[in-house]
């Protein structure tokens, strides 16, 4: 055979090895492998389907819809790609730790429409760091959360706010352990600011008891976030939007809402609360041709695969030698 096809046959047949000259050129060099990484996950828009679900949650919630029913929909609008993705991190590294990092302002500077104030929601102090809100693991569910409350008084409008907020929040988390096979809920990191990747990493590995004298916590972490704000940062990956579903799954969500909420039966004043906003994202539409609403899901063909941390891809191949 002629050296480009055994350069063919190789391609097709063949793994791939060390770097080497061959016939093809240089062969790609195997995926770096690191000792220690931290995959951080934004959840809006990347982890799970639009804003907060595009208000699918607060709709439950609204409409008086049992916690394990709004857990039931945050794992249908979780994103396909999160789990080959942290599979493809797990492959290349010793240890690999989970945590979510959300900026949310709502949950560290309340402002409330109840009162007309704003409010500072302090909790455990080891929860407070750098300005961000370290939720650990352990929490069960929002009232468990709330038995930690040591800010400022709330009124009981205020609470069931934050209460609901917070059970979305942890209905996301479930979902994403869920979904990755963790042995144990991760840290949800809340932010009013903007994210710092590193340094967050430093407080999660100090907080478990896992960082190594002599070893960066913050040299392998990787946030994937769809904010365009941060492309270039070389500690995040780059991921698109969330804006639809692959028609199996925004099939599924349909059908979850239309079977536990259907339109005909939903409170007039939550119809003006889901009809007003990002017409992009609003979770209601009308029926052409009647008065009539629908539950609105966008609908896609697939959901792009997210890419590894630039760090972690192997070496591409050189050029084959001119034959």
């Amino acid at each position: 055979a002629t050296p480009r096809a055994r350069c063919g046959a190789g391609a097709a047949g063949g793994a791939v090895g060390a770097l080497g000259d061959g016939p093809c050129g240089k062969e790609a060099a195997p995926a770096p492998r690191v000792h220690r990484a931290t995959a951080l996950l934004d959840l809006d828009k990347t982890s799970i389907f639009g804003n907060d679900g595009n208000d699918l949650g607060i709709a439950m919630q609204w409409m008086g819809r049992p916690a394990e029913e709004v857990r039931e929909l945050y794992r249908l609008l979780l994103s396909p790609a999160l789990p080959p993705a942290i599979q493809g991190l797990r492959e290349r590294s010793e240890k690999l730790s989970v945590a979510i990092y959300t900026r949310r302002p709502q949950l560290v500077t309340y402002s409330s429409v109840f009162e007309g104030r704003q409010v500072e929601l302090r909790f455990d102090s080891e929860w407070h760091k750098d300005g961000q809100t370290y939720i650990p693991g352990d929490v069960v569910d929002a009232e468990d959360i709330m038995a930690r409350y040591s800010g400022p008084a709330l009124s009981a409008e205020e609470r069931n706010d934050v209460v609901k907020s917070m059970e979305r929040l942890l209905a996301a988390r479930d979902a994403i352990t869920d979904a990755l096979g963790l042995p144990a809920p991760p840290v949800v990191v809340v932010t009013a600011a903007p994210k710092d990747v590193a340094a967050t990493a430093r407080t999660l590995a100090a907080a478990a008891g896992t960082a190594v004298a002599g070893e960066d916590a913050g040299a392998h972490a990787y946030l994937f976030d769809d904010n365009a704000e941060l492309r270039g940062n070389a500690r995040v990956v780059q991921v698109a939007p969330l804006l639809a579903l692959p028609a199996e799954r925004a099939g599924r969500v349909l059908a979850l809402l239309n079977a536990r909420m259907p339109p005909a039966g939903l409170e007039p004043d939550l119809i003006a609360y889901l009809s007003d906003g990002n017409p992009d994202e609003l979770a209601l539409r009308s029926v052409p041709g009647s008065d009539a609403v629908e539950w609105n899901v966008p609908m896609c063909a697939s959901v792009a695969p997210w890419p590894l941390p630039a760090a972690l891809r192997p070496t591409p191949a050189a050029p084959p030698a001119p034959v």
